[in-house]
């Protein structure tokens, strides 16, 4: 464990109005039973290898320290992020985790921010490929940081009908079969989840899109139908309430060929992060 700063017991360097990243949901109370870390390294390349759904346990010393762990899925996986600290009086965020590629370049896939107040969090799910993942832990701004322990855990559950980030553009969709669920979640404004699936015949399909329930009637989530060609023709696009749990399209007439779904955020200033289902039906 490394030294902790002078602030360890107020956690406070300065007070500011800043937000929880959208999705994060408080959990009941848990034991600070964590792992060591064993110092988290303080890079990329010595980067703290960590198992997956094990706690472990270290802090921020200062506001310029940034914490790397390294995990490593076996397989196409679900994976959410929990984080436990002591309680500070503030709504103000105090940690950061983001979430990046083992790539040449460390593409950043996620981030998320937890407040002082919210003694135990837990991040949007991400569906991920499998391969070798980066977190970074530092301090959510440079002027507002704690020294408090905080103990964290990667949460795996191994799946195949889960979106896998990054697939942001056309050429990185998730490929999906006619029938079968898949989820995902729009984890900020800017987010966009592709997909693609194959007619290998003229058909009739609609789109189911799933949700839990949310208390308004706001648009909150679009979906869009693509042609595969050169100029990515778009044929239909719906968008779907907070307060519908189940939509289903119209059904729609398509040549046999190849499709592209984009699901985004709607149209508006709201989105939500909350876990989504979509499903292409081949209608008979």
């Amino acid at each position: 464990m490394k030294l902790k700063g002078l602030l360890k017991k107020t956690g406070v360097v300065f007070m500011s109005a800043v937000t929880l990243c959208a999705g994060a949901a408080v959990l009941p109370q848990i034991a600070y039973t964590g792992i060591e870390a064993q110092a988290a390294g303080n890079s990329f390349k010595n980067a703290t290898n960590i198992l997956l759904n094990k706690n472990y346990v270290d802090s921020i010393s200062s506001s310029n320290e940034e914490d790397y762990y390294s995990f490593y899925l076996e397989s196409d996986s679900k994976v959410s992020f929990s984080f436990l600290h002591d309680y500070i009086d503030s709504t103000s965020s105090y940690w950061s985790i983001t979430l990046y590629k083992d790539n040449y370049n460390y593409t950043k896939l996620y981030s998320c921010d937890f407040k002082g107040n919210s003694k135990s969090s837990k991040s949007v799910n991400i569906g991920l490929p499998k391969g070798k993942y980066y977190i970074k832990i530092d301090a959510y701004q440079s002027w507002l940081w704690s020294s408090f322990d905080y103990t964290f855990s990667v949460n795996s559950s191994y799946t195949s009908y889960w979106e896998k980030e990054y697939n942001n553009v056309f050429e990185d969709s998730d490929h999906i079969t006619l029938n079968k669920n898949y989820h995902g979640t729009i984890n900020n404004q800017n987010d966009i989840d592709y997909y693609s699936f194959v007619l290998n015949n003229d058909s009739k399909v609609n789109f189911s899109f799933m949700h839990d329930y949310i208390d308004d009637s706001s648009l909150f989530w679009s979906l869009t139908l693509y042609k595969d060609n050169n100029s990515y023709s778009e044929l239909f696009s719906a968008d779907f309430t907070g307060n519908s749990k189940t939509t289903n399209t119209l059904n729609i007439g398509l040549p046999k060929g190849s499709y592209y779904i984009r699901i985004s955020s709607s149209y508006n200033s709201k989105y939500s992060s909350m876990d989504y289902t979509i499903t292409v039906n081949s209608v008979s």
